[in-house]
């Protein structure tokens, strides 16, 4: 009897295999639901930083602009213009040839150096050479370096989503980089955050009395060029905050955007030359204008991605995207890809839209907004009806 009793207890001891593959079955199916949770979580914590990012970049901006008598961050005329006025020959197409000479802003349309200079950190801790100061904006921190490492004051500028590595350009697409002189430009982790070009741009008038006899400032660069005016009409507008609009929380300053992208590319590259005009590495026309916009286009590069999700970077990448967008006001919201199309959101009040860019989906909303017309020969602005923006 006792023999027989031990030889049930070791029988109880162990587990048969229906129970094994019960239990595996339940870990199985835990593992199934913790582990989309944990992802949705963790996205939404990137989602937050991001959105604490622009807020910060949007403290620092209203600073600058407090400072500068109501001057905008990151345009020609105003945080770039002493680039403008530097002899172009004597820096090289991308600054090899500086010569004692360290501006805050690397293009004319930077916004990010000129506010790490002096509103978000010591501008002494910021390298000199060009190249550097380049990876230190993009988040990287180190030339080449292709994911986000940079902590602190610095760290604004890249969104923890962004996983993007792009390629620099300097009239060509590099893919394995380059160097010129000193300087040298790898792949790196590409801008998370992109400004928008047409509160930056003046209106088109004679050379600024403030240039000198080296201004350089060409199409597309203080002003808009012919081919941006068929598009976009800006009459008087110059880049302060007190031309922006009647509604300074309707007007987008910046969003999450991956500059520059087009369908005939495999991927995301920067421009690195210091005559960076249309926006440069740093400004696009927005994502209202899906023909002229390299930073919020619609579709599939060549490589098959869908570009709108590489921008957008919150959300279902395969059908939602979702980006961070700072307003003029100072705040800071998720929004949808389809909704930020919007072309109020992206232009000056008072400014007009060619009605035959407007994104078409949502093209037949502003059929009832008033409308100005080509003035003839004569016109500042191109053919056809355009919407003026309110």
């Amino acid at each position: 009897m006792s023999a027989d009793r031990t030889e049930a207890h070791h029988r109880r001891n162990g587990f048969t295999l229906i129970e094994l593959l019960i239990v595996i079955s339940i870990i199985a199916l835990l593992i199934g639901i913790l582990v989309p949770v944990l992802g949705t979580a963790r996205d939404a914590a990137r989602q937050a930083v991001c959105g604490a990012n622009l807020r910060q970049i949007g403290i620092a901006s209203e600073s600058y602009i407090g400072s500068n008598r109501g001057d905008l961050v990151g345009s020609p005329a105003t945080s770039g213009r002493s680039l403008l006025n530097t002899s172009f020959g004597d820096m090289g197409s991308v600054g090899e040839n500086m010569i004692d000479f360290r501006p805050d802003a690397l293009q004319p349309f930077d916004w990010a150096g000129p506010l790490a200079a002096g509103y978000l950190g010591s501008g002494d801790s910021l390298p000199q050479r060009r190249d550097q100061r380049l990876a230190i904006l993009s988040g990287a921190g180190d030339i080449g370096g292709t994911s986000r490492s940079m902590s602190g004051a610095y760290g604004v500028f890249a969104c923890p989503s962004n996983n993007e590595v792009s390629l620099p350009y300097d009239g060509a697409v590099r893919p394995v980089g380059f160097s010129r002189g000193d300087l040298q430009f790898r792949p790196q982790l590409a801008m998370s955050y992109t400004t928008a070009t047409n509160y930056l741009w003046q209106n088109r008038a004679a050379t600024p009395s403030w240039a000198t006899e080296n201004f350089w400032g060409g199409t597309g660069t203080l002003y808009p060029n012919a081919a941006i005016r068929n598009d976009i009409h800006l009459p008087g507008y110059l880049p302060r905050i007190d031309r922006v609009g009647t509604s300074l929380s309707r007007k987008i300053f910046m969003a999450e955007g991956a500059r520059f992208q087009i369908s005939t590319l495999p991927q995301i590259d920067h421009d690195v030359r210091v005559t960076g005009a249309f926006g440069g590495a740093f400004s696009d026309t927005g994502a209202w204008n899906t023909d002229f916009t390299r930073a919020w286009p619609l579709g599939n590069n060549t490589a098959g991605r869908n570009m709108t999700g590489i921008s957008f970077r919150h959300g279902n990448k395969q059908s939602v995207h979702r980006g961070n967008v700072l307003f003029f006001d100072g705040h800071v919201e998720l929004m949808d890809s389809n909704e930020v199309r919007r072309p109020e959101f992206w232009i000056p009040s008072g400014g007009g839209v060619a009605q035959a860019r407007i994104w078409s989906e949502i093209r037949s909303q502003y059929a009832d907004y008033p409308q100005i017309s080509d003035g003839g020969p004569n016109s500042q602005f191109g053919a056809g009806t355009f919407v003026v923006m309110p």
